[in-house]
Order: structure tokens, then C-alpha cells, then sequence
């Protein structure tokens, strides 16, 4: 959420879409690795579980492991992406701002009609 926040910013400031994108990725970046990286090295225990019940807290330590690391390239990586594409797209059907107001003079009558 805040990767595309920082994005939209940078994007109502002036930058292309695509280096907004990468901007705001880069600002979150190391947050979110940190984060992520926190959080799966709080599973290792359950990885590498002995004991009774051992090889249910593996897959389930497992689990949750492969979970956060593929939401960690998804949220980095995929995210970013499809706020690029998804802004392409609305610009295609939005013009920007000061070509929307324009009015086409060769469709306008020659004289007003009474």
C-alpha cells in the first residue's frame, strides 16, 4: 500500500509512471525486507521442529516461509508493475487534464443559430 502511496506522489509531482513506480519501490524497499526477513527467521523454530508433532510444525513452518517470501516478491516486484500498467491504461482513456477541456473549433457551427 505505501509502495503505491509513494508512487502516486511522486507521479501528482511530475515523474513518469514508470519512475515513480521505481521511486516509491525504493523508498520501501528495505522496510519491507526487513520486515519480511524478521518474520521468516521467527519461523526457522518451526522448521526445524523436533520431537512429537515435529512434522506438522515443519510443513506448517513451511507454509508460512515460502508464504512470505513469495508475498515479499509479489509485494516488491508485481505490485509496482501492475500500478505502471494500470496507470498506463487510465491514461489511455483519461487524456490528461489540459487536452480534456479542449473543444474542436471545426465542429462548431460557422454562425450561432437563432
Amino acid at each position: 500500500v505505501l509502495i503505491i502511496e509513494f508512487a502516486v506522489q511522486k507521479h501528482r509531482a511530475g515523474s513518469s509512471v514508470l519512475k515513480a513506480a521505481i521511486e516509491g519501490s525504493a523508498v520501501r524497499f528495505r522496510p519491507i525486507l526487513m520486515t519480511s526477513f524478521a518474520f521468516m527467521l521467527g519461523v526457522v523454530p518451526l522448521l526445524t521442529a523436533a520431537g512429537a508433532g515435529a512434522e506438522a510444525r515443519k510443513v506448517m513452518g513451511m507454509a508460512v516461509f515460502m508464504g512470505t517470501l513469495i508475498s515479499t516478491v509479489v509485494g516488491v516486484i508485481v505490485v509496482p508493475a501492475l500500478f505502471v500498467f494500470i496507470e498506463r491504461i487510465g491514461a489511455k482513456k483519461n487524456p490528461p487534464a489540459g487536452e480534456a477541456g479542449k473543444i474542436d473549433s471545426s465542429v462548431l457551427p460557422s454562425e450561432p443559430a437563432h
